[in-house]
């Protein structure tokens, strides 16, 4: 692992794995920024602990590297290795990563997979379209935000997206 320092870390790319939005250069900053923002609007008094882990959540990719989403779900050993590392990774940049309650998490992780969707409906709306993976993403973030009793926000994200207006 190398050192990164916390501003450095924010140019950490992501998607660079992806064949289809590696050229859209997302960054950790602005995604980190655009989570916290939509933390915001699914609570709009969020906790700043929630707000930090938002700020946070992906900055040890730096060190560590963007695993990709799917690798880490077919192997809850990389997983659960790639989050010690980026919590680790956060230490040496002087981060403690707020430990949240499940509920808190939930409205994170949502957020989260809200963005990575809306980065990509944004950059290759016709991919997410005819793609069954994009379409099954959208499936679960429905039911998590359904859950939580958020999912006409995030349809209205969507659709906003879509037209331009959000």
């Amino acid at each position: 692992m190398h050192a990164a320092t916390p501003w450095l870390a924010g140019f950490t790319q992501r998607w660079h794995i992806h064949p289809n939005l590696a050229e859209t250069n997302d960054r950790v900053d602005g995604h980190s920024n655009r989570v916290a923002v939509l933390v915001l609007k699914f609570m709009p008094d969020a906790p700043v602990e929630l707000l930090r882990a938002a700020v946070l959540h992906d900055l040890g990719e730096a060190m560590v590297g963007d695993i990709s989403y799917p690798v880490k779900m077919a192997n809850p050993d990389i997983l659960e290795t790639t989050e010690k590392l980026e919590k680790f990774a956060l230490e040496e940049m002087g981060f403690k990563y707020p430990d949240l309650d499940p509920g808190l998490v939930k409205i994170l992780n949502l957020a989260d997979r809200v963005d990575a969707y809306l980065w990509a409906l944004h950059h290759k709306p016709h991919v997410v379209a005819s793609n069954g993976k994009w379409r099954a993403h959208r499936d679960k973030i429905l039911a998590q935000a359904m859950e939580l009793g958020l999912n006409h926000l995030f349809i209205e994200m969507e659709q906003g997206v879509q037209n331009g207006t959000y």
